[in-house]
């Protein structure tokens, strides 16, 4: 199902004249002066990340399907982070189980270190983790890594690791040059 959103990187392209968007280390790429105020915008106006925006449609689409289809358990996966908000919405407003998929760090990634946030929105941010972790029923995890990171959530936390088993595939004829 898809929903409207509200979309910064038009207005960043606009600013900029780029016809697209550098992600990851887009703190190094923007040394202009329009490409520096861009990048602290996007570090310190879209908490936890600039698709934060969706987040009010999404949730009104997820209530309409949770009633619609007698939904019984809610599963968000990140990145972007704010689809973990969603989730925490629709938990506390629907009261159903609900499982939060990091397939990265949340606070502690290599993209938030490039950032120049202010003290006071990393630790907005981290308050916004910490109230996904301790409301979600389940948190899933992509390596023992992260599974160490976030040790204090251990009791609902488990790994699930990228990758495929390759005992599915002993029987397969298939040869891929």
């Amino acid at each position: 199902y898809k929903t409207k959103t509200l979309e910064p990187f038009g207005l960043y392209k606009r600013l900029t004249g780029k016809k697209t968007v550098p992600f990851g280390s887009i703190a190094k790429e923007n040394q202009t002066l329009t490409g520096k105020l861009s990048t602290w915008i996007r570090a310190n106006l879209f908490v936890p990340d600039a698709r934060t925006l969706w987040k009010h449609y999404a949730v009104k689409k997820g209530r309409e399907l949770i009633t619609k289809y007698n939904i019984q358990c809610i599963i968000t996966t990140s990145p972007p982070n704010s689809a973990h908000q969603i989730g925490l919405r629709l938990k506390k407003e629907c009261n159903i189980p609900w499982i939060a998929d990091l397939r990265d760090p949340w606070t502690n990634n290599k993209i938030s270190s490039f950032l120049p946030r202010t003290k006071i929105i990393k630790r907005i941010d981290k308050s916004i983790e910490n109230d996904v972790f301790n409301t979600a029923d389940k948190i899933l995890v992509v390596s023992d890594g992260m599974a160490d990171e976030y040790n204090k959530y251990k009791d609902k936390l488990h790994v699930l690791t990228n990758g495929f088993d390759t005992d599915d595939f002993a029987e397969s004829t298939r040869v891929v040059p």
